[in-house]
């Protein structure tokens, strides 16, 4: 129940690996709870601890969770832009890449994609959501296939291509499933974000009636969503 004190005295104790696992939970705790600061605080902890061991990959993947964690924490705290979040995500990306953690990628991209984004880096969003369709193909993953879909319609949006936007979340729509909520790094509902982005690219394609129709069944779905909240 209050694993950041079991970190302290296991570190204290020598027991650093399991002190680090405690710092990790004790920040996902804080995350859950939606206190961010404390969050960080525990997660930097845990990254503190973790350096008074060998480097291996059992240390490379405390970190990578620990990095993915604060990364999530620094998006609230900081700001989707901060460069903080944004060096978490790449380091978390590098250790992804060398433990071959592909699951754990597409929260790692989905990071970088907001990062890149809201700094408005547009291409290198664009690059990000491109990486996650294709890691979604690799893996024959649904999820994954739905998210990279719904990323590359946004980013084609603010860079107008329209035509490009109404394929992409129209696919993104069709493999949706209402468990992949879970696993949105942001408050922003995904399936609601791009019903919402439909409908203003049918818009300004000029088709009002299937505009007004995807804008009813994102207000409809978003009511729902609150209400089961």
């Amino acid at each position: 129940m209050q694993p950041e004190r079991l970190a302290q005295h296991c570190a204290e104790a020598g027991f650093i690996e399991k002190a680090v696992g405690y710092c990790l939970k004790a920040g996902q705790q804080a995350i859950a709870r939606g206190t961010m600061t404390e969050a960080v605080a525990q997660l930097r902890k845990g990254l503190d601890i973790l350096a008074g061991l060998p480097d291996g990959a059992a240390r490379q993947q405390q970190e990578l969770d620990l990095q993915i964690a604060l990364g999530h924490a620094l998006d609230t705290t900081k700001g989707l832009a901060a460069l903080e979040a944004g060096e978490a995500y790449a380091r978390a990306r590098r250790l992804c890449e060398q433990l071959n953690r592909p699951v754990q990628l597409g929260l790692v991209l989905y990071g970088q994609f907001l990062f890149r984004i809201v700094r408005g880096e547009l291409e290198e969003a664009e690059h990000h959501a491109e990486e996650m369709r294709h890691l979604g193909e690799a893996r024959n993953d649904t999820m994954w296939k739905c998210f990279g879909s719904q990323l590359s319609g946004n980013i084609c949006f603010y860079l107008g291509k329209l035509t490009d936007v109404r394929a992409y979340l129209e696919n993104a729509l069709s493999l949706w499933d209402p468990t992949h909520r879970a696993f949105a790094p942001t408050a922003e509902d995904p399936y609601v974000g791009a019903m919402f982005h439909l409908s203003r690219t049918l818009l300004c394609l000029g088709h009002l009636d299937e505009a007004r129709l995807r804008r009813d069944e994102a207000l409809a779905a978003q009511q729902k969503t609150s209400t089961a909240a």
